[in-house]
């Protein structure tokens, strides 16, 4: 994972020896310029600091966020929601909100998380379709019953009011 500069400078911020050897599997980039990513090995937040150098957040260094990491995604309020081999979290502030203890289908794989305008969250499943959030609350999930071609869902875009899903068979 490059930043490039406007100068044309190129900075690699997954550098250190123990991140170069597990797959990124997903980025996201808050307002604060903090970089949280999902590796195989688990979440991490990069944060830029003023001596130029990039300081990281350890999540799995947690035992609750303990293991490998699908997506990561921060909302318009900086909270930043990531899914593992448990289910999906987010962090809302320094408060870790373990959502698929409540709503067990949020155990499944989650490939992507994308939100809305109005701070709907939206996560794409593996074979289960899309899982709608409002709210810290799952409010209804998406399947080929509701015209998704196929509930293997491996990445959203939001543009405006349209959301566009990858599946297997299709967008």
């Amino acid at each position: 994972l490059l930043k490039i500069l406007s100068n044309g400078k190129r900075i690699n911020l997954l550098n250190d020896p123990q991140w170069s050897r597990y797959a990124l599997k997903s980025f996201s980039l808050n307002n604060k310029n903090s970089l949280a990513v999902a590796l195989a090995s688990g979440v991490y937040i990069l944060k830029d600091e003023d001596t130029g150098q990039r300081a990281y957040s350890n999540l799995s260094s947690s035992s609750r966020v303990l293991g490998r990491a699908f997506a990561v995604h921060y909302d318009s309020d900086g909270n930043l929601w990531f899914s593992n081999i448990r289910g999906l979290h987010y962090l809302k502030g320094k408060n870790l909100i373990e959502l698929y203890t409540k709503y067990p289908q949020l155990r499944h794989r989650i490939t992507d998380i994308a939100t809305l305008s109005d701070n709907t969250v939206l996560c794409s499943s593996y074979g289960f379709g899309i899982f709608v959030v409002k709210g810290g609350k799952l409010i209804k999930t998406i399947t080929t019953s509701d015209g998704l071609p196929s509930n293997i869902c491996k990445k959203l875009f939001v543009e405006g009011t349209n959301v566009w899903v990858v599946t297997g068979k299709g967008i």
